[in-house]
């Protein structure tokens, strides 16, 4: 392995590092979102008298 390789595996490290939380707390954050969004819908539609 010559030093371009091993910079390109830090590189990949580091991207892998960044994205992992971000997608984790991303995914979450979008569940809890829609979970609420699902649950103001349903509320509004049983004022209405209608079910979603």
């Amino acid at each position: 392995m010559n030093h371009g390789d091993l910079d390109l595996v830090y590189f990949w490290a580091a991207i892998l590092i960044v994205l992992t939380p971000v997608l984790i707390f991303g995914s979450i954050g979008w569940l809890v979102v829609r979970k609420a969004w699902k649950e103001h819908r349903g509320r509004q539609n049983a004022d209405r008298g209608t079910e979603a």
